[in-house]
């Protein structure tokens, strides 16, 4: 009877040790591995302004709109960078910009920063890199919501505005490799590579054709052929 008894203790004193255990392991699992859907995804931004938040004809009308270079699925919206770059088509020329402001916020709207500056490369492709201080730096595992926004220089009232989210992962060996291999999975960190090297050997065909697939795979074919004009970076700027 004693033996049995034990034996009945012991059992039950096991199944707690592994539910125990099994608990541990599912708390200290992230948030969600790479190429998967994380349980709580952010909305999705906008690409394009549609319009802007202004009247549809208050900014000089260009062959194409304003757009802001990201990706096409939820899971894609990636960077492995403390200050990744955003890259943006302006279909305006410098004279018909006023200004423009490019901020960065947390996942419950809260700023982080905010800079407004005046641009004169365009029209083409350029790129915004936050600035290299720790107190900008994403954290792992956070969303974050950036907003790209003009204002026109023929009705300053119009405000042209883009915006989209990215998380930040730990960068690994086979993370690493994707980004050398522009693979869609880390976006942010894969298109700023091919952006970067196609800015310096713009006459190169092989990186040419890199850059019109991964452009492609997004459904930003109409803006491959545009120039990479600029590469910005930016400022610290005391904001909060």
């Amino acid at each position: 009877m004693l033996i049995r008894q034990f034996q009945v203790i012991l059992a039950i004193a096991l199944s707690l040790s592994s539910l125990l255990l099994y608990s541990k392991s599912v708390q200290t699992q992230p948030s969600f591995a790479i190429g998967q859907i994380p349980s709580d995804p952010p909305p999705r931004g906008h690409k394009t302004p549609g319009g802007g938040l202004g009247p549809n004809n208050s900014c000089k009308q260009t062959n194409k709109p304003l757009t802001a270079l990201v990706p096409l699925q939820i899971e894609q919206r990636l960077t492995a960078s403390e200050y990744p770059t955003f890259w943006f088509y302006i279909p305006y020329a410098p004279e018909d910009i006023q200004s423009v402001e490019f901020s960065l916020h947390d996942r419950e709207e809260d700023e982080i920063y905010r800079t407004t500056l005046k641009l004169s490369k365009t029209p083409g492709i350029i790129g915004i890199r936050l600035p290299s201080s720790p107190k900008y730096a994403l954290k792992q595992g956070a969303f974050y919501h950036w907003y790209l926004v003009i204002k026109c220089e023929q009705n300053p009232q119009t405000r042209l505005s883009v915006d989209e989210w990215v998380q930040r992962v730990p960068l690994t060996p086979d993370l690493q490799s994707q980004i050398d291999a522009s693979k869609l999975d880390i976006w942010y960190d894969s298109l700023t590579r091919i952006a970067e090297l196609r800015r310096a050997a713009p006459a190169d065909d092989k990186l040419k054709n890199e850059w019109n697939n991964f452009l492609k795979s997004a459904e930003l074919q109409q803006i491959a052929d545009e120039p990479l004009v600029e590469s910005i970076q930016l400022a610290e700027n005391v904001t909060n």
